[in-house]
Formats: structure tokens, C-alpha cells, sequence
């Protein structure tokens, strides 16, 4: 029975089980909806029987001696946003549309619940521990060596599982990666780097399938040497295409994505290893496995760690190799002749990996020998320390001399150059304005297209970590300081931007020194809003880390010179009809940005983050009530609401505009199309991917009949078309081009538009190259 005191529980219960009900029966009928009858008819066969069900389960739950369930019963106030669900029904576009925002209020009401119930305040008499607590007492009990083995073998199958999503969408080779391999490729059969006869005999077809690439010519990325045009030398160097060969050999005997898989994975045996330097730095500098577990997870599993264990870069090995000789040289541990000897060895390597690595390497050999002299007392070991790089130097000098007859590093990049040629480069360098530098340098951070802070939000509290460095430890302060800046402030001066890669290629080979930042940050943090603020955070990572998994195309946003477009895919897929996101984002492409005002906004808004956090006397470790932390969480989920569940999913971004024989412009949206399509100036797509393509298109004025052709001459075709989520026809074209002609019944207006969308799934019968014969898709308004 419900006693008089539980009543209002019980209503407010009532209440959320109703909210419930209603979506799940919105959920039901919108398998029926269409853009001509997508009204809310409430079912009370569904109704009532989902009210009594859900109200008796909360009722069981809740109603306990032990629980106040008027107390507990307010954290479920989440499920009144399903309540929602019937006004949804009025913004309607599509089916699968409306289908997404359902499934995806679902999910924010989900998070919310989880996150009110997972920092809920414990009611006096409670007992057990939280499952993670359990989890964690449990790993503490196994010896050093299994808790590493059980640690890697995760992140290891993290990794591969993370390289299967990725191969099995598609995802390839692309950026500096067939440079590596066919570098490899060089290495494993020729046993050099000269790639004179790989580019002649197209030996990149040995990972790069020919059948869906027919036509592919890899640019020569290197220079001539000294020897002539006989000799060609990758500007790539090689250190990276020697870790891959064991994995090249074996790609031999692989065909397809069984043999892009083994590439792709080349490197996740090294991020994990990293990942096993980070757990045990923080386990051995501060006692606590909590935070090394915390510090391991957010390190190893958000961008850039997790995207760069499965391309094909050196960022993850140098970051390694720091790490590892940085933990042992800062450690207590004696240090023997070999160990001094096997951590010269690893810094001797970061030139054969590229020549910016050396920009890391000397600095962080001053920070070694500065704790190898007054921690360790050594003087003598120094001399072992030193040997390998000292040869590796010497080598290196060598290496250039006989390939460009130069013993100047540069060669690497610019090839046999004179004197002169060297002081004109350097001078177009020097006469950069200072703003492009500036810019350059916040990119790396901030970018909306690959800066780390906006695809690993969590790293903001490495600059909290910083400042409890610079108050606890300011010699590591300044170790650290030096290691870092120099590499930053050079790729800053020289306005160095990163290509097609994942973001946060700049910054990675120096993430573990922020992973370092955010362990001072969990171990002395007694701010108890840093703290919920850094779950939060290191949340919306992990989440952001997971929707670049499942949509690689966002992985390769560059901001060199050729791109000039501010918005990053990943942002513009998490806009909507009505609200572009990157509007507000910050972005430093290489443009004038000086009256851009969202950079200014973000900046401040990262100082500000960073003096609240100094700032002794801010929420000194005072409590955050539990109604500021629901406060919290609802204008989270309303902020989240608006953006991806209330508007129709779509951005109208970017547009391409046609102009039709008619007369009746057009505009195209071509980021809801994906990747296969080739959009001609005439508008005409051409489908190059059996799958299934959306074409959104809006119009100044009404479009009340379209002509569409369709078809190829090359090849047999099936293709279900709608218009929104009306079947409109299905032809088979067997080497044809066809002509249909119909009227569109309805449409949806936003932003002063006219907007139509055209659904093409299209399956190819015959066996022809669909590369190089599409399937043709042109859209005309009829006059």
C-alpha cells in the first residue's frame, strides 16, 4: 500500500510512467507515418496497459522502507521529456527521420537517468558498493604484471575491434599513409627507399585494391637524389615503414579487407604498450589505481590516441619512446648501464621517423640528463645515455650526404639544393604575417576541423593539471614546458597545418604530457564541480570518439591553404534544419580570421576555465547541491534536445547551386548524399556505391513536378526511388537511360526554402566497374 506520505511520489510516478507510455506509443505507430498522414492518434489499447505496467514496476522499485522514495523518485524527472514525442509528429520531414530524433531522445533520457543514478546521494542505511568500486578492488589484487597483461590485452582488442569498424565501411589508405607503405613495400622486397621502380610499376596496387581504384595514380610524394631521376627518396622517412614490415609480409597473403585490417592495425601493438607507460606512471607516482585506471581509459580511448593506433603515422611510437625514457629517468629506480643504454637507443630513433621529431628529441635528452644528474647522480652513465644518439646523429648526416650530397637535414624536404634555394625558402617562411602564426597555433587546439579540445573536450583539465604542476612540482613545470613548447611554437612560426589525417595529429606525439596534466588534476583536485565537470567531459569524448568510429569521413578534416571551408563534417552532422552548429564554433583555417568573433569567445572562454580553476577561493571544496546538478543535467538535455531531437535532422549545408534547361534553380545538398557521388556543373549526380543515396534540395519557389532521368549505358540496374517517404517507382534499367516525370505532393519549408528530398536505393545487377560506369541521377523542375 501507498502510504499518505508517499503520495506525491506516487503522482510524480504517475506521471513519468504516462510520459513513457505516450512515447512508446508514438514509437508503435510511426512505422505508418508518411509525409501526407503523420498525425498522433493516441492508441489507448496501447495506453493504458503501458501506464498501469510502467507505474507497477516504478512502484516496486521505489516504494521501500529503506528508500525515501519521495526524495529518490525526483531523479527520474528525465523521463518527462518523452512527453515530447507527439509534438515531434508536427516537425516532420521523413519516417527515418523522425524515427532517429525518437531513438535519439530516448538515448539523452537514458544518459540523464544513468548520470542522476550514478551520482545520486546514497540515503543513510544503504549499503554495497558501486559495481565500478567492486570492479576496481578486484583488479587491485592481482600482482603488477597481470594487471599490465589484462590492461593491454583490452586496449589491443579495443584497438583491432576499433579497425574493423573503420576497414569495414570502406575506410582505406589516405594522407601520408601509402607513402609509408610504399616505402615498406620498398624496404621488405628491394631493400632500399628508392622508389624509382615502385611508382613506375604501381606497386601501391599491392594494398590499394585495382578493382575499385582503376584509374588510381599515386603522386610522387619525394625528391630526386643526387644519382638523377633514377633515384626517387620518400620525404617520408622510414622509421615508421620498418615498424609496419612484419605486418607487410603477412599482407602478402591477405587479399581485400583481410589485408587492409592487418595494415591498419600496424601500430595498435604500440598504442597500447603507450597506453600501459601512461597506467604506470600515474600507479607508481601516486599509489592510487583509480586514477591510473581513469588516466588509462580517457588517455587511450578519445581522439587522438585511439584514431592514430589504426592510421598509419609515427605520432604514437615517438609518443611511446617519450614517455617510457620520461617515466624512467623521473622514476627512483636505479638505473643500470643497459637501461641508460636502451633509452639512448629509443631517443636515437626519433630522427628516422621524421625530421620533426627532432624538435622533440633534443629538448626532452636536456630534461634527461638534468634527471639523470641531480636524481640519479650519474656522471659517467651519461656516456651511455648519449652513445646511441650521438651515432644516430652521425648516421643521419651520412644517410643525407648520400642521398642529395648534403649533410643539411632540409634535403629530406627539398631535395639537392643550393645555397641560395635554402635562403629563399627560409625567407618565404620569415615573411609570414605574425597573425597566420597565432592563428596556427590555436588551430591546433581549437580548429572546429581538427583542433583536439573540440573532439576531446577532456584535455581542457590538463590545463588544470598544469596549474597544480606549476604549484606542486614547478621543475617538472618547466621540464615539461621545455620538452613541449619548442615542437608547438615551431610548427606554430612556420604555419605547419595537418592534411587528411585524424584530428589532433600535431599534438599527439606530445598527448602524453597532457595525459600527465590531467593525472595532477585527479589525484589534487578538491573541487568537487571540476570533479562532476570532468565526468562529464571525459563522457562527451568517449561519445564523440564513437560517432567518428561509425562516420570515418569526419576523420579528415585538413586545414592546409587548399581548404577554406570553417565547418568540421562532425559538427554539421550534429546540427539540424533550423540551428548550424559551426557558426558558433571556433576556426582557424588559413584565412584572416581577425574579425571572426567565436575565436575570441573560445579562448576566453579556455582562460576562464583555467583562472577558475586557480583561483583558491573558487567552490573550495564545497559541494554542489543536488538541484544545481539536476539544473545541470536539464539544460544539458535541453541544449541537447533542441539540437538533435526537435528540428529535422538535416543541415542545409553546403549548397550547390544549378541552374536547369527550365530555368528553375536549385539548390543541392550534398552532405547528405555520403561519399560515391560525383556532382556534376550541370547537377547531374553520378552514383559510383551500390547503397542507398539522399537527395536534399530546396528552391526558392515551389516545385510542384520534377523530371528525373535515370539509368546507365554501361550497365544493369535496380532502383527504388522515393520522394521524403512516398514510393514513387522502381525501375530496372538494363543499358538505358530512362525518363519519369511526376508531381511532389507536398513539401517543407525552412530558412525561406522550398525543401524536397529524393531517396535512390540502388542495386547493381550486372558486373561492370561502377568507378568508372555510374549510375546517372538528374533532377529538373518541370516548367
Amino acid at each position: 500500500m501507498i502510504t499518505k506520505a508517499q503520495r506525491p511520489a506516487a503522482g510524480f510516478l504517475f506521471l513519468c510512467a504516462a510520459s513513457a507510455a505516450v512515447f512508446l506509443d508514438v514509437r508503435i505507430q510511426v512505422v505508418r507515418f508518411t509525409v501526407l498522414d503523420h498525425a498522433y492518434r493516441p492508441d489507448p489499447v496501447v495506453l493504458l496497459p503501458a501506464v498501469a505496467a510502467l507505474f507497477f514496476a516504478a512502484a516496486l522499485l521505489f516504494f521501500r522502507p529503506a528508500v525515501p522514495a519521495s526524495l529518490q523518485s525526483l531523479g527520474y524527472w528525465p523521463l518527462f521529456l518523452l512527453a515530447l514525442a507527439p509534438v515531434l509528429t508536427g516537425r516532420y520531414f521523413t519516417r527515418g527521420d523522425l524515427i532517429r530524433r525518437l531513438d535519439i531522445l530516448l538515448l539523452i533520457v537514458g544518459a540523464a537517468l544513468a548520470y542522476l543514478a550514478l551520482t545520486r546521494e546514497r540515503p543513510a542505511g544503504e549499503t554495497g558498493r558501486p559495481i565500478l568500486r567492486r570492479v576496481l578492488a578486484r583488479f587491485e589484487t592481482l600482482s603488477r604484471r597481470k594487471k599490465t597483461a589484462l590492461l593491454f590485452a583490452v586496449s589491443f582488442l579495443v584497438y583491432s575491434l576499433a579497425g574493423g569498424v573503420l576497414v569495414g565501411q570502406g575506410v582505406t589508405f589516405s594522407g601520408d599513409e601509402p607513402n609509408y607503405l610504399l616505402s615498406a613495400h620498398s624496404l621488405l622486397h628491394d631493400r632500399d627507399i628508392n622508389l624509382r621502380n615502385q611508382f613506375d610499376d604501381r606497386d601501391y596496387f599491392h594494398f590499394y585494391s585495382r578493382k575499385d581504384n582503376p584509374h588510381l595514380r599515386l603522386g610522387i610524394y619525394g625528391r630526386f637524389g643526387k644519382k638523377g631521376h633514377d633515384y626517387i627518396y620518400p620525404i617520408n622517412l622510414p622509421g615508421i615503414s620498418v615498424l609496419m614490415l612484419p605486418h607487410y609480409a603477412v599482407s602478402h597473403f591477405l587479399e581485400g579487407t583481410a589485408r587492409t585490417f592487418i595494415l591498419k592495425s600496424s601500430l595498435s601493438l604500440w598504442a597500447a604498450l603507450l597506453g600501459i607507460q601512461v597506467y604506470l606512471l600515474a600507479a607508481t607516482r601516486w599509489k592510487r589505481e583509480d586514477t591510473a585506471l581513469t588516466l588509462w581509459a580517457v588517455y587511450g580511448f578519445t581522439v587522438p590516441v585511439i584514431f592514430y593506433s589504426i592510421h598509419l603515422y609515427p605520432e604514437i611510437p615517438i609518443a611511446f619512446f617519450s614517455l617510457l625514457v620520461y617515466r624512467k629517468v623521473t622514476s627512483p629506480e636505479r638505473l643500470s648501464t643497459g637501461a641508460l643504454l636502451g633509452m639512448g637507443f629509443l631517443l636515437s630513433l626519433f630522427p628516422w621517423f621524421g625530421l620533426k621529431f627532432n624538435i622533440i628529441l633534443w629538448p626532452l635528452i636536456l630534461v634527461c640528463l638534468f634527471h639523470l644528474r641531480r636524481d640519479h647522480g650519474l656522471k659517467g652513465g651519461l656516456v651511455a645515455f648519449l652513445a646511441f644518439p650521438a651515432i644516430s646523429a652521425g648516421l643521419f648526416a651520412a644517410f643525407t650526404w648520400r642521398l642529395y650530397g648534403s649533410v643539411n637535414p632540409f634535403s629530406i624536404y627539398d631535395g639537392v639544393m643550393t645555397a641560395e634555394q635554402t635562403t629563399s625558402v627560409l625567407e618565404s617562411f620569415f615573411s609570414l604575417p605574425l597573425y597566420y602564426r597565432v592563428d596556427s597555433f590555436f588551430n591546433y587546439f581549437l580548429d572546429q576541423r581538427d583542433g583536439l579540445l573540440l573532439y576531446a573536450p577532456v584535455f581542457v583539465f590538463a590545463f588544470a593539471g598544469f596549474v597544480e604542476i606549476w604549484r606542486r612540482a614547478r621543475r617538472e613545470f618547466f621540464a615539461l614546458g621545455i620538452t613541449a613548447m619548442p615542437f608547438i611554437l615551431n610548427y606554430a612560426f612556420f604555419t605547419h597545418r595537418q592534411g587528411y589525417a585524424p584530428p589532433g595529429r600535431v599534438l599527439a606525439p606530445l598527448s602524453w604530457i597532457a595525459a600527465i596534466g590531467i593525472g595532477y588534476f585527479l589525484v589534487y583536485n578538491r573541487k568537487p564541480f571540476f570533479t562532476r565537470a570532468f565526468g562529464l567531459l571525459a563522457g562527451v569524448s568517449f561519445v564523440l570518439a564513437v560517432l567518428l568510429l561509425f562516420h570515418p569521413s569526419f576523420l579528415y578534416q585538413p586545414t592546409t591553404h587548399e581548404f577554406t571551408e570553417r565547418p568540421g563534417d562532425l559538427f554539421v552532422f550534429l546540427s539540424n534544419m533550423r540551428f548550424f552548429l559551426p557558426s558558433i564554433l571556433p576556426s582557424f583555417i588559413k584565412v584572416n580570421n581577425l574579425g571572426y568573433w567565436p575565436n575570441y569567445v573560445w579562448i576566453l572562454a579556455v582562460a576562464a576555465f583555467i583562472a577558475a580553476y586557480g583561483a583558491r577561493n573558487v567552490w573550495p571544496g564545497v559541494r554542489p547541491r543536488p538541484a544545481l546538478r539536476h539544473l545541470t543535467v536539464f539544460g544539458l538535455c535541453a541544449a541537447a534536445v533542441f539540437l538533435w531531437v526537435l528540428h529535422p535532422r538535416d543541415a542545409l549545408y553546403p549548397v550547390r547551386t544549378f541552374e536547369p534547361a527550365s530555368g528553375r534553380p536549385l539548390g543541392l545538398y550534398p552532405f547528405s548524399l555520403g561519399r560515391g557521388v560525383v556532382i556534376k556543373p550541370d547537377g547531374a549526380l553520378y552514383l559510383h556505391e551500390e547503397k542507398s543515396y539522399r537527395i536534399l534540395f530546396g528552391s526558392k519557389r515551389r516545385i510542384e513536378r520534377l523530371k528525373i532521368f535515370y539509368g546507365s549505358e554501361e550497365g544493369n540496374f535496380r532502383a527504388a526511388v522515393k520522394v521524403f517517404d512516398l514510393p514513387l517507382f522502381a525501375p530496372d534499367t538494363q543499358r538505358t537511360i530512362g525518363e519519369f516525370e511526376f508531381d511532389i505532393p507536398v513539401h517543407t519549408v525552412a530558412r525561406h526554402l522550398y525543401l524536397y528530398e529524393v531517396t535512390v536505393d540502388l542495386e547493381h545487377l550486372s558486373d561492370e566497374n561502377l568507378k568508372v560506369h555510374p549510375y546517372l541521377i538528374h533532377l529538373i523542375p518541370s516548367r
